[in-house]
């Protein structure tokens, strides 16, 4: 893959496979909710990046490949 660096990726993973996700689609109402949740401290702690690098990617791709455009509305972000 261009970019990525396989280190960084398996540092990543190794934090990040702790995470699990579940995904609603409610056709009803045209709606799509994904979350995530985990008990492992350190995937905890990298929730909040993996949370705003997905956001943005998916935002980025609905543009790119579909037009759609819209907003992003963040709830309850702690700054750091």
């Amino acid at each position: 893959m261009l970019g990525v660096d396989p280190v960084k990726l398996a540092q990543t993973q190794e934090i990040t496979k702790n995470i699990t996700g579940v995904i609603t689609t409610d056709y009803k109402e045209s709606s799509l909710l994904i979350a995530f949740s985990t008990t492992d401290k350190a995937a905890k702690e990298a929730l909040p990046e993996l949370l705003q690098t997905f956001t943005n990617a998916l935002a980025q791709q609905l543009g790119s490949f579909f037009a759609i455009t819209g907003k992003i509305i963040e709830k309850n972000k702690v700054e750091t």
